[in-house]
């Protein structure tokens, strides 16, 4: 039963997260080495503190010419940290606060604690996405919750056994995605019993 269960929580932020990223693919921060990152520094680490841990762990790997590398990896660690720190206050602020329809969530796997996350690549139905659980997510996972009827309005309060959809706020190529289980006459029906014909997806 855990299995199935998702938590609604506030969408993250992920400016820092995709600046650290950027750096890991474009800068050879380690010389060629296949070495682990450094320790994520405290997010109240002072500059001269990390100048000090990035001479450390320079001398340590022998990358002394990279030293300001190591640095600016280093800032972008504790700018990632205090990202997620702000993320985990708001989830805090807002926990067990009524929801609207219209806000922007982010659907948090109870079991795993990953993020339910949109991909670029496509499903097993044609015009479908593939859907993921990712450690912390993207700014793919932001989704935004709307009635499933014209009854209701964004801004108004969603209550226990609504029908609601989940759309997704970021443009994947060109279109906005819809959570939906998978078309059992898309995908064809003379597959073995245990093939499993229906599939969490997304499709516009």
């Amino acid at each position: 039963m855990r299995d199935c269960q998702f938590k609604i929580q506030p969408a993250r932020h992920y400016v820092e997260d995709k600046k650290l990223k950027k750096f890991l693919k474009e800068t050879d921060w380690s010389g060629g080495k296949s070495i682990p990152l450094p320790e994520c520094p405290d997010k109240h680490a002072q500059d001269v503190q990390l100048a000090e841990m990035a001479e450390e762990f320079a001398h340590e790997h022998g990358l002394e010419d990279r030293l300001d590398q190591i640095i600016e990896l280093l800032e972008l660690q504790r700018a990632v940290a205090e990202e997620r720190d702000a993320d985990h206050i708001e989830e805090n602020r807002v926990l067990g606060k009524e929801i609207r329809y219209g806000v922007t969530c982010v659907l948090v796997h109870c079991a795993t604690g990953k993020v339910l996350t949109v991909t670029k690549q496509r499903a097993l139905d044609g015009a479908s996405k593939k859907v993921i659980l990712d450690e912390i997510g993207n700014n793919c996972s932001a989704l935004v919750i709307r009635p499933a009827f014209k009854t209701y309005s964004d801004g108004s309060t969603i209550s226990s056994g609504d029908m609601v959809t989940f759309s997704t706020k970021k443009s994947i190529g060109g279109s906005n995605y819809t959570l939906h289980m998978g078309d059992l006459d898309r995908m064809g029906t003379e597959s073995v019993d245990n093939d499993v014909k229906r599939h969490l997806g997304v499709d516009h």
